[in-house]
């Protein structure tokens, strides 16, 4: 055998292994959850990355090959039936999105007293969270934290992300979609 071959099944070997162990470090919580794919159902299209932006400002973008739905924030959607490529528009302010297949209740502190209510969070609730929920293909952002951008205490760059949520409050997928910006007088 040469030393090619040795080194190629070697390097196989050694991938097998540990593609495991990355999965599980990684936080993945099932394969099921993963798109191994580029994801362009969705396509941000303002802000602009690196633009700058008066609040209020609007958050807007286009999607194809994913149906949305009545989001019914604020209900018991626990029997809602979940379809594939279907669902609404979570969009995160400054803030981390829930890890894919988590609800909305995940974003709670813990302890919260909501968190064991299947008709909580509210909208008012996500969005004091710095999250907006919506069918349709823009939100309105009408306040930014001060000081708290993604770059830390003191950051003026801020950002958006979008993901997909299913009928019963659940992140569809590990797909987002991302843009930073920065905000005049801030």
């Amino acid at each position: 055998m040469t030393p090619h071959r040795t080194r190629n099944r070697i390097a196989g070997a050694l991938f097998a292994a540990l593609m495991p162990i990355c999965a599980t470090v990684s936080g993945c919580t099932s394969p099921a959850h993963l798109r191994l794919t580029q994801d362009d159902r969705v396509h941000l299209e303002t802000p602009a990355p690196n633009s700058t932006v008066r609040v209020p400002f609007t958050v807007k973008w286009t999607a194809k090959d994913f149906t949305t739905a009545d989001p019914r924030i604020g209900t018991d959607n626990t029997n809602r039936p979940v379809l594939p490529d279907q669902g609404y528009f979570a969009v995160f302010v400054d803030k981390e999105p829930m890890a894919p297949g988590e609800s909305f209740q995940s974003l709670l502190p813990a302890g919260s007293s909501c968190a064991k209510n299947p008709t909580c969070p509210d909208m008012s609730t996500l969005r004091n969270l710095g999250v907006l929920v919506t069918d349709t293909t823009s939100v309105t952002v009408d306040a930014v934290s001060s000081g708290k951008g993604v770059g830390g205490a003191g950051s003026a760059t801020h950002a958006v992300t979008i993901v997909l949520v299913d009928a019963r409050g659940q992140r569809i997928g590990d797909s987002n979609w991302y843009t930073s910006f920065t905000v005049q007088g801030r």
